[in-house]
This record gives C-alpha cells, sequence and structure tokens, in this order.
C-alpha cells in the first residue's frame, strides 16, 4: 500500500514589468502516529461451570498479568518476516484446588492462528504466542505447554509457579493502520470462568513523510530574456523526512496542461488576464527536465531526511509573448511502500 502526500508549488511572476516573483510549495505534512495496541489475548484457565463450583480459589477474584512491550518499531520495521521481535518470561503464581479428574482449557481469547501457535493480533501484522514453562510448587504442571491447550488434573492442584513466555512476531512487510484497542474487562471471575488472565500491550509508530514549506524568488525577469532564451533559472530545494521508510520516490504532476513533457515545459493557469506565449519548465540540479508524472527515486541521510535540489525557468512556447499573470503549479508527491 503506498501513502501519497501531497505538496503543491505556485510558480508566479509578471511579464513586462521586472519586478520580482516567487512560487511558494504548500505543505501538506502527515504527523507521526502511533498507535498503543492493549489487549486480553489469553484466559490463563478455563474452567467449565459444572468444575468451577467444586475448585477453591485463591484469591478469589483471580489474577490479571499485564505486560506492555513499549514501543517495537524499531524491531518491527527492521525484522524479517516471522522473527521474534519482543520477549518477556516472567513467573505466574497459580493458587487454586481442584478435584482429580478437572478439566483445565487455556485458551486464546483473540487474534485469529496464523502459524502454529502463533495468533494475530487483530488488525495488525504482529502476532503472539505464550508458552507456560515446568515451574516449581505444589503439583506442578507437567512440561511445556503452548496455548492453546487442555489440562486434565490428576490429582489436586493447590500452589503451583510457572514461568510464563510470551513472544511478539512479525507476520508480513506491511504494517495496517488500526484503531486502538481497549483493555478488556471481565464482569466476574465466577461468571466469566476465567482464573489467570494476561494482558499485552505494545505501541508502534506508523511511519510517514513531512516536507517543509519554502519560498523561491524567481528574480526579475523580462519578456525580451524569456524570448531569447536567456532567462536564468531559479535555484531551489526540496526538504523533507520519511520515518522508517525506504525506496522512497517523488513524482511530479502539473496542475495545468504539459506543454512539452520530454523537456518539463508545462502551461499556465488560463485565467483572468494572463501572459500568452510562455511556460515554466522545471529541471533537476543537472538542468536535465523533469519527467511528468513517472516516480522518480530520491535517497535519504542517516536521520532519515532528504533534499533534493531542482531549478525553474520561464521559456517560450508558441506565438509572440504577451504581458500578464503567468501562475502555474505542480504537485509533489512522495510515495513509498
Amino acid at each position: 500500500m503506498s501513502i501519497l502526500i501531497s505538496i503543491t508549488m505556485t510558480l508566479m511572476f509578471y511579464l513586462k514589468i521586472a519586478i520580482s516573483r516567487g512560487y511558494k510549495m504548500f505543505n501538506h505534512a502527515h504527523l507521526l502516529k502511533i498507535k498503543t495496541y492493549t489487549f486480553g489475548c489469553l484466559g490463563m484457565f478455563f474452567i467449565s461451570s459444572s468444575a468451577y463450583a467444586n475448585c477453591a480459589y485463591f484469591p478469589p477474584a483471580g489474577q490479571i498479568f499485564n505486560r506492555n512491550f513499549g514501543d517495537i518499531s524499531d524491531n518491527y520495521y527492521t525484522a524479517k518476516v516471522g522473527d521474534v521481535i519482543a520477549s518477556y518470561t516472567e513467573s505466574s503464581l497459580t493458587r487454586m484446588r481442584c478435584p482429580a479428574g478437572t478439566v483445565i482449557e487455556a485458551r486464546i481469547d483473540v487474534g485469529s492462528r496464523e502459524y502454529g501457535n502463533i495468533y494475530r493480533v487483530p488488525n495488525t501484522n504482529v502476532g503472539f504466542m505464550i508458552t507456560d514453562h515446568v515451574g516449581a510448587g505444589d503439583n506442578i504442571f507437567p512440561g511445556d505447554m503452548i496455548y492453546p491447550f487442555t489440562l486434565t488434573l490428576s490429582e489436586p492442584y493447590t500452589e503451583s509457579t510457572a514461568p510464563r513466555e510470551v513472544k511478539l512476531y512479525k507476520l508480513s512487510k506491511q504494517f495496517d493502520d488500526a484503531v486502538n484497542y481497549p483493555r478488556t474487562t471481565m464482569s466476574g471471575v465466577g461468571a466469566a470462568g476465567y482464573w489467570n488472565r494476561t494482558m499485552i500491550a505494545f505501541s508502534i509508530k506508523v511511519p510517514t513523510c513531512t516536507m517543509e514549506d519554502q519560498v523561491v524568488n524567481m528574480g526579475e525577469r523580462s519578456s525580451v530574456d524569456i524570448q531569447k532564451g536567456t532567462v536564468e533559472a531559479a535555484s531551489f530545494t526540496i526538504r523533507g523526512q520519511c520515518i522508517k521508510k525506504t525506496n522512497i520516490a517523488l513524482t511530479y504532476t502539473p496542475l495545468t496542461d504539459i506543454f512539452n513533457a520530454e523537456q518539463g515545459i508545462f502551461s499556465l493557469f488560463t485565467t483572468g488576464d494572463y501572459a500568452k506565449g510562455v511556460g515554466i519548465k522545471l529541471m533537476d540540479a543537472n538542468s536535465n527536465p523533469i519527467l511528468f508524472n513517472q516516480p522518480i527515486s530520491i535517497s535519504q541521510s542517516g536521520d532519515n531526511s532528504f533534499s533534493v535540489n531542482l531549478k525553474a525557468k520561464y521559456v517560450p512556447t508558441t506565438g509572440k509573448i504577451t504581458a500578464g499573470e503567468a501562475n502555474s503549479a505542480v504537485s509533489v508527491n512522495i510515495t513509498y511502500p
């Protein structure tokens, strides 16, 4: 998915009168957005209604484990698909007493299963997996168990300390912009049938680009110089920054008719008392014509900023040059995957 950010620059000058005019670039910048995802991902232990009444829990309100990974943007954008981008392990204390034969289900509440036991966080390209390892205590749960799983108790369980590991994975190359996920609430452990519950949160900065506004002075020009083709070009620089983005390209699109695509010349606005016989030529720093409506790749520096040096000059088109307003515009769009 390409995101377009548009900048419009308006070039203005008057013929016959040797006065200074310029053109302005209006920036429609997209600010950096930070999305925070918080969701209840796991009913750590889910017990059927019939069995629930026969168990004793300490404390009776159940336990909720919260884990906020914070900003994982750097890991997400540098990782390959399938890589672990964040993980943590903590000791969870399980305190309950249930009769032998009680069926305990550890299950996933949200997300869809993608690969094995990796589940996708809804509307994102982040997956998660959780594992309970062998712990210590009275009647500990056997072996390493990857959620979801079902366990039938062979004897009463009273207390167990089980190291719990949560991993986040990158599932695809692009990041889908999505709404925030509010923290899940429960209406009571007894009604829901949950005992332990884990809440996971993380944030990702959604990348974007910005460009600076600027005004370029075209200098003093005359119709005679334009007709002779001796008018000097005005130099200017487009500057901007793209966060966490590569393969950036600029596309230049005149908002008026293109007079000569190969030479990068476009027409003036034909409203009011406009000048005739004049166009505007857009060039790169080496005076090569800019090709319109085609993405032109640019490079960034180490701080994610970029600068593009350009030139613009007035050129004769067809017929006699007549005085009048000579306004025109070109939109410059940043595209990135």
